[in-house]
């Protein structure tokens, strides 16, 4: 089941097979475990259609909903983005309904209105792992909040129209109708058409009276447009606790690879060799922006900025330095036109068994500028040419499970030679956090190449992780020294 919090890094896929998965990241990453394929169909139900009396067309459907939907933003302990799902407010105080997987892994969290304002989770007010629901509390009082439907009531055929923040697009609204109410383990799934992606889940599914019967939750992977909530009589019952129910910490569940529906796992229940392999391709391919190495150069020279100042400003401007392969580094933020490269470096990968081929990939848009008004001229709008730097083949097997993801960082007065530096200014960093992951061949296997690949940071250790449980699933034993 694909449950849609972005991740921000990503989500997983597992098996060949059509499956249920995490969606989110995701930035991700981002998961739980699969809900099985194989969902007993239940009979709809007899009862008035939930729209009965009322009748909205979906712009007032939208328009009621405005401020009341919001973007979670979850962070590990040092304050980093993971994962965005999204939320609705049922109460003015604060409290927020969404999924248990959209909160399960970080240490914090925010919340964003339409209107751009933030506010911090206080804590969680209560949670129900196994139907994946969750309410939180967010910082402050007087929000604007959603009604409450009946979802027993509902009927397949009838009209449903779902708001969430897919992919961060705040507010995107998309209608179908509920195709099928199924069952799983005593619980019931609304299957629904309307569309929904990563970053979707845990916001609202309205009928068309403009309540809330449904969260969204989950995609069928392999499937046309099979989609999935949770109906919003799972979440009344923790809605039902006093107001003065203390708060808890959020579950800060450790980030691991989900197992897939039908792909083998180890016996102790951890992902699969397939799991961690799909995972690692789906997030550092084309397409993963977030989680490529970025880097940014000036006439040849790689960008460094005052680790106090921001790249692109439109007043008191701190310096901009291009430090070229040899020399000291230039402040580019002089005014005059430059010529400037900002380069994606992508994978591709392809396993078969314990054998990993990476295709790397190099996306390089170009443009001349100055920076006379504190800005360079758009790199969004310049043209861009992709480049093959070539391909390498491993086999995991040969390798040491200690994989090292170091964070890329400017060295000052790094020396070049005995006569020559390359002069970096103290306290500059790279505009884009970057590391370098590293994985070494056993002594044994001293005619294999060591594994260097450049991604964002911190997302590299999360993808060293996969890696790592991937060399000891297919037998890289630790080497001593």
């Amino acid at each position: 089941m694909i449950w849609c919090s972005r991740q921000f890094d990503a989500a997983m896929r597992g098996g060949k097979n059509a499956s249920l998965r995490p969606q989110g990241d995701a930035l991700m990453f981002r998961y739980m475990a699969a809900v099985p394929l194989l969902l007993a169909a239940m009979s709809a139900q007899n009862a008035p259609t939930t729209n009965k009396g009322r009748h909205l067309d979906i712009p007032a459907i939208s328009r009621k909903a405005n401020g009341s939907i919001v973007s979670i933003v979850m962070s590990d302990k040092d304050g980093h983005p993971l994962a965005q799902g999204s939320g609705f407010l049922v109460t003015k105080n604060g409290r927020v309904v969404t999924n248990y997987h959209v909160i399960k892994n970080g240490a914090s969290a925010v919340i964003k209105l339409p209107d751009g304002a933030f506010f911090a989770i206080d804590g969680v007010l209560a949670f129900d792992k196994g139907h994946d629901v969750a309410v939180i509390k967010a910082h402050g009082g007087n929000f604007q909040t959603v009604a409450l439907g009946d979802s027993d009531r509902l009927q397949v055929g009838e009209e449903v129209v779902a708001i969430g923040s897919p992919l961060s697009l705040e507010s995107t609204v998309s209608n179908g109708i509920v195709s099928g109410i199924r069952s799983d383990d005593g619980r019931r799934l609304l299957q629904i058409t309307a569309p929904i992606s990563h970053g979707s889940s845990g916001g609202p599914l309205f009928n068309l009276a403009g309540e809330v019967v449904g969260i969204t939750t989950a995609a069928l992977v392999g499937g046309e447009n099979l989609n999935f909530a949770v109906p919003i009589d799972d979440v009344k019952k923790l809605l039902a606790l006093p107001a003065a129910q203390a708060l808890v910490a959020f579950p800060n569940e450790p980030e691991t690879p989900a197992v897939g529906q039908g792909a083998a796992a180890p016996a102790d229940g951890s992902p699969s060799l397939e799991d961690a392999q799909q995972w690692m391709k789906d997030n550092i391919g084309v397409g993963a922006w977030s989680n490529q190495a970025m880097t940014w150069l000036a006439d040849d020279g790689q960008i460094v900025k005052p680790s106090s100042g921001n790249f692109l400003c439109s007043y008191g401007c701190p310096p901009l330095y291009a430090v070229p392969a040899v020399g000291p580094a230039v402040n580019v933020r002089d005014g005059k036109p430059h010529d400037w490269r900002r380069v994606y470096r992508s994978y591709d990968l392809k396993f078969e068994g314990c054998s990993m081929t990476v295709d790397s990939f190099d996306d390089t848009s170009t443009w001349t500028g100055s920076t006379s008004t504190g800005t360079v001229a758009n790199p969004w709008d310049a043209p861009e040419k992709v480049t093959f730097n070539g391909s390498q083949t491993f086999n995991l097997q040969h390798y040491d499970p200690r994989v090292n993801a170091q964070e890329d960082l400017t060295t000052e007065d790094m020396a070049d030679s005995t006569y020559q530096k390359i002069v970096v200014p103290k306290g500059t960093e790279y505009i884009n956090p970057t590391a370098t992951l590293t994985a070494r061949p056993l002594s044994h296997y001293n005619s294999d190449l060591p594994i260097f690949l450049n991604m964002s940071y911190p997302f590299a250790e999360r993808f060293a992780k996969a890696l790592q449980h991937a060399i000891t699933l297919c037998g890289g034993k630790t080497e001593s020294f």
